[in-house]
């Protein structure tokens, strides 16, 4: 062997070293946080579990279920092999993010016509360790993840489509747009947009055999109504966009901007850290990687969700960036193509910028993974244990107590002076703008402890009203 294939190859072994090097630190970082943010239950969380309890694998209750009930019965069966639901939940969160991870390393591949399938993964997966979907959206029990990635690999194979005209990824393509519908109710109306474009608006890759125009024609419109019968939720639309009929005759204009100044600090608050990583070195970047089928479905995905998310606002006044991730995650390709690059920028003081700013956009996730534990409730319930008072005795507004002693409670409860002065209970723990409702009252004591968070107060009745 030549002296000059030799330490060719030498290189190319260590630089396939280094890409498992950063893929398995990508998943020590991934357990790392499921670590610190186990356990955890969001308020949503428990109306989901509430759901998979109330179905038991009865087929005939599935109607009777709140909402789109689909990531309830996953639920269901998953804590019938684990008998815990939050592990049952993060092992969903685990596959969907897995899902998340391949597909937007396949989209990146296919944009740029490379195979280095691992260092797209790995890019992936640090590009993932930085966002706020490790931090803030880890631990949820959330039917999200499962339309987040069913909508990625609906993307994936709409580009195949495109790219190489097989049928199959069409197929394919409608299957997964119309999974993710089951789970965000929503992307119907990406299904239809894309129907449009694909039968009406597009030149370059019509389908030329009728039969096959007319088979997916009708599997387009049969799914439609499947989704509107087995989707108790599918009316809602038709209530939403009445609403939004309602609004445009009886605002004004301004009322209308406010809307869209939230979306746009929500759209760069949620992409800051892609951003700052971009800003080192993108010279020539975006012409290096241009590739025409992606700007176009990027742009037909994303901007019927942009306005999607306009109008419920228009309609409810209520935002969560939690709508916007998939956004998020369909330009998400670019950033790892970025960072396939620049892993191996040859200038020093670049690649240590780059890495610097990774370290700190994951020092500060591994932070908020830690700080959204529900350490505050979580606490208390070391407190009560420690001087040995019943959960029975306690009355709390926050469910999710209850939720870590095994019961699963979705009743609204409001504090208000009756309740204090007729209840059986005993002590109240209530959030603690909630302590002028009784302030006339001279029958409490508060009790102080540092494991009482300052967001609740807690109080103990010491006689009847």
């Amino acid at each position: 062997m030549m002296p000059g294939n030799f330490i060719k190859m030498k290189l190319f072994n260590l630089y396939k070293i280094s890409n498992y090097h950063i893929f398995f630190l990508g998943i020590i970082f991934f357990i790392i946080n499921v670590y610190l943010k186990y356990p955890h239950i969001n308020r949503d969380g428990l109306l989901y579990i509430n759901d998979a309890i109330v179905f038991s694998g009865d087929v005939f209750k599935f109607f009777d279920l709140y909402g789109l009930p689909f990531y309830s019965v996953i639920l269901y069966y998953i804590n019938n092999l684990f008998n815990d639901y939050t592990i049952s939940s993060y092992i969903v969160n685990f596959l969907s993010y897995a899902t998340l991870i391949i597909y937007i390393s396949k989209i990146s591949a296919l944009i740029t016509r490379k195979k280095d399938n691992l260092l797209f993964l790995s890019s992936s997966l640090i590009l993932f360790s930085t966002t706020r979907l490790m931090s803030d959206y880890l631990g949820l029990t959330i039917r999200d993840y499962l339309g987040w990635s069913f909508l990625i690999v609906s993307f994936y194979h709409m580009l195949i489509y495109f790219e190489y005209g097989k049928y199959k990824n069409l197929l394919y393509f409608i299957i997964s747009i119309f999974i993710s519908c089951l789970f965000r109710i929503e992307y119907i109306f990406l299904l239809i947009t894309v129907f449009i474009y694909i039968f009406f608006l597009n030149n370059k890759k019509r389908i030329n055999s009728i039969s096959y125009k007319f088979f997916f024609v009708i599997l387009f419109l049969l799914l439609i109504l499947l989704f509107i019968y087995i989707s108790p939720r599918s009316k809602e639309l038709v209530v939403h966009l009445n609403k939004i009929f309602e609004q445009l005759s009886l605002n004004s204009f301004i009322f209308f901007i406010d809307p869209i100044i939230l979306i746009s600090k929500n759209l760069i608050s949620l992409f800051l850290p892609l951003i700052l990583l971009s800003a080192i070195n993108i010279k020539g970047f975006f012409h290096k990687n241009f590739n025409f089928n992606y700007l176009i479905f990027s742009c037909l995905y994303c901007c019927p969700l942009i306005l999607l998310n306009y109008f419920y606002y228009l309609n409810t006044q209520i935002t969560s960036t939690r709508y916007f991730i998939p956004i998020l995650l369909l330009l998400m390709p670019i950033f790892t193509i970025y960072i396939f690059n620049a892993i191996n920028l040859s200038n020093k003081f670049h690649r240590f910028i780059f890495y610097l700013i990774i370290f700190i956009l994951i020092a500060i996730n591994i932070n908020k993974n830690y700080q959204y534990k529900n350490t505050a409730i979580l606490d208390f319930k070391k407190y009560i244990e420690k001087n040995n008072i019943q959960i029975n005795q306690i009355y709390f507004e926050d469910n999710r107590l209850n939720y870590y002693y095994g019961n699963v409670d979705i009743h609204h409860k409001e504090f208000n002076n009756t309740v204090f002065c007729n209840s059986r209970f005993t002590f109240f723990l209530i959030d603690s703008d909630q302590q002028s409702q009784i302030k006339s009252n001279k029958n409490f004591t508060i009790i102080y402890d540092p494991l009482i968070h300052k967001k609740y107060t807690f109080i103990k009745k010491e006689y009847g009203c």
